[in-house]
């Protein structure tokens, strides 16, 4: 008599058999009277298949929107055999996406899908992490240990992908944005501000500072670095621009 998590074991990977076997021992549990335990399992795994890919949809819109429906359907179903959740909750559930993308023979063609897809994870990360006591103005000094929030993070790409996001889920018809994917890089900061989650383009000093800051923590040693390749840069400026967007949590000395 199989154990009730050899039972789970052997259901889960009935489900995720690609070629729809079922092991004797398991199929010796049910009565199938007259549904075959293969009808009846392929019912289950048509439902588990359809349910991810639902999210999958939903966290990477604009992924989908550019390789279009049927494709981002048969390119989950492989995501999905590969990578069952491990938990639950389903909030972050395909985490590993933009990695399999980059890796997905048939997406050679779109070089910039994968850092898309990446954007749209972070988006979608930020918006599930956890509230943070935000910094205020008077307590910060260089000799502080400065951290980015929770649902603040860093991205840069060889790629305009905050540009491609916007252009492919623009819905004016009638005010047709224009897009040139040869137009350059990007360096952004997505953070969560209520519950909007905004994406903020960088200047190259902006970005570095704020990476040597999520790196090290520590403001002095990320000023002198920042200082040497950016001798005018105004951290002034910096912390009246940074310090509402909410991106910092409370600090700690």
């Amino acid at each position: 008599m199989l154990r009730l998590k050899d039972i789970q074991k052997s259901f889960i990977e009935t489900i995720l058999d690609k070629n729809k076997n079922c092991n004797s021992e398991f199929k010796s549990l049910f009565d199938e009277n007259n549904i075959s335990i293969e009808d009846r399992i392929s019912i289950y795994r048509g439902h588990f298949i359809a349910s991810l890919t639902a999210i999958l949809k939903d966290t990477y819109p604009a992924t989908t929107k550019i390789v279009g429906d049927k494709f981002m359907e048969a390119m989950s179903r492989e995501y999905i055999y590969l990578n069952p959740p491990n938990s639950g909750c389903l909030n972050l559930y395909g985490s590993s996406f933009p990695e399999f993308v980059k890796k997905f023979e048939a997406t050679k063609s779109l070089p910039y899908l994968a850092d898309v897809a990446e954007l749209e994870k972070i988006i979608n990360s930020v918006y599930y992490a956890k509230d943070d006591k935000p910094l205020l103005p008077q307590n910060i000094s260089e000799s502080c240990n400065l951290s980015l929030a929770s649902s603040a993070c860093l991205f840069s790409s060889k790629f305009p992908v905050d540009s491609i996001r916007d252009f492919v889920m623009s819905e004016d018809k009638n005010n047709p944005q224009q897009l040139d994917i040869s137009s350059g890089g990007v360096s952004l900061l997505i953070c969560r501000k209520g519950k909007d989650t905004i994406i903020y383009q960088l200047e190259d000093s902006e970005y570095k500072i704020l990476k040597l800051i999520g790196n090290s923590g520590i403001l002095e040693d990320a000023l002198t670095s920042i200082l040497i390749k950016y001798p005018d840069f105004n951290f002034s400026e910096f912390i009246q621009k940074f310090i509402p967007i909410g991106c910092f949590k409370d600090v700690s000395y």
